[in-house]
């Protein structure tokens, strides 16, 4: 038997000392053969020593480690252990992703990494890998393991090298046995799913270089003890957020750190100065944090830095001036802190900075005209600070300066015509082209004017300019240059006199923002030639005259916005062949004439705003051609004739406005196919994406980017935009006949609905009780009769209710919206009773106006009457002095006591004022 085992293992060895097993692909210059491959030849004397009888038990214990792991795996869509079997024992070294030691069948390394598109290996984590004695390396990075990380990894005491990161579902803690591993130089822990804590342990470490546990899930504090591991030159703890605590000033002693990365967590308090021992570190981030007070002086001693990163704190006080020691910075990121004082003139020393970010703190004082030293700057924002001041001219030095952002200062004069002598420009390579960007944002500013003339020459670059929120009183000349400009806006200025014909000389034009100006005059025919054009907005100006046929050419127009302003005659004909048409806002002016069948052509509009005109003629059936129609609004207009019954084949239609019109007929029947109100709302409204949007601002992707206009209760609201939760059905102030339509109750997703001022007749359709995101239902001032459905007493959002002057009668329900409406919801019928009401028992006779009169006052007529008996016998007791001055005091008692409740109107989503 033992004769047969020296064979065995004779074979083995034979076999093994010609394999080269898989290549290895350094991870660091030289990392892997100093750790792995490195430091054999105490080992090369041990094992010369033992006989072939324990080489092949402990080759026996490795061979079966790794069927034991292979064991645990449930998916190998790659084919990675394909060799792996018990028939290939004697090729154990050639595996794929297994390298043993030289003339031995010891495993040593096991890379198994992926990072290929489909799922790479599944299955558990196999405790078994723990057997393998002798294993320097083991990457099993980018694969889906789960069930944590075993324990029996502890006992792996030759282990260097460990990555696991990028088994999103693996989960668990960081065993504390893991940290017996006293040789680890490289720990890779990311994109785990880890939770808990950060073990004390690792600063036993002292071997330690690198540890990244980013993107998990770990909480409490950052150990101190990770200022023992003196070696240490990557640290990066980044995206956990639940880290909290301060920063170790132990961390200053690890002098070799050149990567320190704790972003995106909850740690609070001060940057520790020790930080500035740390004379190595090139990337520093500790963005997004909750840090505070100032920023250390002593970084400024880290002479090595290429990135710092600051932004997203509560940092205050001044910018230490040392950053100027900082030649090898390349960017600078302090944006949103409270930062305040001047910008220190020490950063013009920076030949090296490309990017320097400053925006959303409270800098004052000027623009340092020392910027314009750093020759190497790419981009440069200093928005949303109180800096003052002029543009100094020196910034026109920055010839490779791509974007500059000054928006939302207190900037004042004239805007350097150097600026726009810079040759901006930025290179993205996508798909083997070459797309050139150039950004000039100076908004919310007071500027008022450019210094100097821009020259043509060196106008090629410069291709989006953006002067919203200035002081500007006409659009300089010099604009005209811009031969490439694609973005222009000048939003929110004081322009005054008319739009200058050379705009239209502007051909590679794309997005035109004039609102919000004193704009007189004509729209320019001119326009007709900006043929890329794709956005037009001159809405809140004064311009006069009608829409020139030459917009009618736009044919990539997407968004036409021509609202509030003073146009006459009629829609061109032509808007037809605007096919790429999305968004036709033109309210509240003077239009006239028809609405154009030609708008059928347009199928991709998804907003019609044509309100408040004068507008004639009938509704185009043509309009229910338009299948991405989602906001139809034509009210205040002079329309007459019957509601098209194809309008009900716009299933994404939400918001339909036909109000105050003078249209006819019945409400079509078939509204459940409007399935844009029959949306699940609460579904939308608990999407995490939805609720991240709001958070920040950002509009959901449905929105309708358009300033609407509607009239509650005779007030006029705003929206800012149309998302796809505002709902509003209105056809008041119509001739429109017949009953309402039971289907009303399909829209399941309706908010506002008015169809006050018609001849509608009939009851109240029950169905309206099934529409539990109604909050405001106006049916007043029609021929309606019959009860109040007890149903909608179930609408908990109804904020406004009236169903006044009609021909109603019986009990008013009961529930919790019904208790807060007053009398005005239902005054003028023929015999309503109940709260706010008299009560059904007492239904007084006599004619209509003392019926109407009861109404009006039924709700200072409820006393209770047990209390009207006690108040008569004080009386008689007293006298009838006192039975007079009782009856005063208890009517003034009733107007404070029992004044009808007058609650604030919630609309949902709209947030309107009450």
């Amino acid at each position: 038997m033992d004769l047969f085992l020296m064979l065995l293992c004779f074979v083995i060895m034979a076999a093994a000392s010609d394999s080269s097993g898989k290549p290895y692909s350094d991870w660091e210059n030289g990392f892997y053969e100093e750790h792995v491959m490195g430091g054999f030849s105490s080992d090369e004397a041990v094992l010369n020593g033992r006989n072939m009888q324990e080489e092949a038990r402990v080759h026996e214990r490795d061979l079966n480690a790794l069927l034991a792991f292979k064991k645990a795996i449930t998916n190998d869509s790659s084919g990675l252990l394909y060799d792996w079997t018990a028939q290939n024992s004697h090729n154990i070294c050639s595996w794929y992703g297994v390298r043993c030691r030289p003339h031995s069948t010891r495993v040593v390394q096991i890379d198994l990494s992926y990072s290929g598109f489909d799922s790479g290996l599944e299955g558990i984590l196999s405790s078994s890998l723990g057997s393998l004695s002798l294993l320097k390396t083991m990457n099993l990075s980018g694969n889906n393991f789960t069930g944590g990380i075993p324990p029996e990894f502890g006992r792996l005491k030759a282990l260097r090298i460990l990555d696991l990161s990028g088994n999103w579902m693996l989960g668990g803690s960081v065993p504390k046995a893991l940290l017996n591993c006293t040789h680890l130089k490289w720990i890779g822990l990311a994109k785990m799913d880890l939770t808990g804590t950060i073990p004390t342990e690792f600063g036993r470490l002292v071997e330690l270089e690198l540890l990244d546990l980013s993107w998990n899930a770990l909480g409490g504090s950052i150990p101190t003890s990770l200022g023992n591991c003196t070696s240490l030159s990557h640290l990066d703890l980044s995206f956990n957020f639940r880290l909290s605590g301060h920063i170790p000033p132990t961390l200053g002693n690890c002098t070799s750190l050149s990567h320190l990365d704790l972003s995106k967590n909850s740690l609070s308090s001060h940057i520790p100065p020790t930080l500035g021992n740390c004379t190595s570190l090139s990337h520093l981030d500790l963005s997004e944090n909750s840090l505070s007070s100032k920023i250390p002086p002593t970084l400024g001693k880290c002479i090595s830095l290429s990135y710092i990163g600051l932004y997203r704190n509560s940092l205050s006080g001044h910018m230490p001036r040392t950053l100027g020691n900082l030649t090898q910075i390349s960017q600078i990121d302090l944006s949103y802190n409270n930062l305040s004082g001047a910008i220190p003139v020490d950063l013009g020393s920076l030949q090296k900075l490309e990017d320097l970010d400053l925006s959303y703190n409270a800098l004052d004082n000027i623009i340092p005209p020392s910027l314009g030293n750093c020759s190497s700057l790419l981009s440069l924002s200093f928005s949303s600070n109180r800096l003052s001041g002029s543009i100094p001219h020196q910034l026109g030095n920055l010839r490779n300066i791509r974007t500059l952002y000054i928006s939302n200062n207190n900037i004042s004069g004239l805007l350097p015509s150097s600026i726009f002598n810079l040759p901006l420009f930025y290179y993205f390579y996508f798909n083997y082209n070459t797309l050139m960007y150039s950004s000039v944002d100076f908004r919310y500013n007071t500027l008022s004017g450019i210094s100097g003339s821009i020259s043509k020459a060196n106008m090629s670059h410069v291709k989006y300019l953006d002067l919203t929120t200035n002081m500007f009183t006409s659009i300089p000349e010099g604009i005209k240059n811009l031969s490439k400009l694609t973005y222009l806006s000048f939003t929110d200025n004081y322009l005054i006199g008319t739009i200058p014909n050379f705009i239209g000389n502007l051909y590679s034009l794309q997005y035109l923002y004039l609102d919000s100006n004193n704009l007189t005059g004509y729209i320019p025919h001119s326009i007709g030639q900006l043929k890329d054009l794709i956005l037009l907005n001159i809405s809140n100006n004064n311009i006069f005259g009608s829409i020139p046929d030459s917009i009618s050419g736009l044919v990539s127009l997407s968004s036409l916005i021509l609202s509030r302003n003073n146009l006459v005659g009629p829609i061109p004909k032509g808007i037809g062949n605007c096919t790429s048409l999305t968004i036709f806002s033109a309210h509240s002016n003077n239009l006239s004439g028809t609405l154009p069948v030609s708008l059928a052509y347009c199928t991709n509009i998804t907003l019609i705003d044509l309100s408040s005109n004068n507008f004639t003629g009938e509704l185009p059936e043509s309009l229910s051609f338009l299948h991405q129609l989602s906001v139809l609004s034509v009210a205040y207009n002079n329309l007459h004739g019957g509601i098209p019954n194809g309008i009900t084949n716009l299933t994404m239609l939400h918001v339909l406005d036909l109000s105050n019109n003078k249209l006819s007929g019945k409400i079509p029947s078939d509204l459940q196919t409007l399935q844009g109100f029959a949306i699940n709302v609460s579904a939308i409204q608990s999407d995490p994406r939805l609720y991240e949007s709001y958070k920040y601002g950002w509009l959901p992707n449905n929105s309708v980017l358009e300033e609407m206009t509607i009239n509650i209760k005779g007030h006029i609201y705003s929206l800012p935009y149309m998302s796809s939760t505002n709902t509003i059905f209105y056809l008041s102030n119509n001739n429109l006949t017949g009953e309402i339509p039971a289907s009303i109750g399909c829209l399941r997703s309706l908010r506002l609905l008015n169809l006050s001022g018609n001849q509608l007749e009939g009851v109240i359709p029950a169905s309206l009780g099934n529409i539990s995101t109604l909050e405001e239902l106006d049916l007043s001032k029609n021929h309606l009769k019959g009860e109040i459905p007890e149903g909608l007493s179930k609408l908990h959002e109804l904020a406004v209710l009236d169903v006044s002057s009609n021909h109603l009668c019986g009990p008013i329900p009961r529930g919790t919206q019904f208790s807060t409406f007053n009398v005005s919801s239902y005054q003028e019928n023929h015999c309503l009773c109940g709260f706010p009401l008299h009560p059904c028992g007492k239904i007084i006779e006599g004619n209509s106006s003392t019926k109407s009169n009861d109404v009006k006052l039924g709700w200072f007529n409820r006393v209770d009457k047990n209390m009207s008996i006690v108040a008569l016998g004080m009386g008689l007791g007293i006298g009838f002095g006192g039975v007079v001055g009782m009856f005063i005091m208890w009517e003034k008692a009733k107007l404070w006591l029992l004044r009808p409740i007058r609650p604030q109107p919630y609309f949902g989503v709209y947030r309107f004022p009450s």
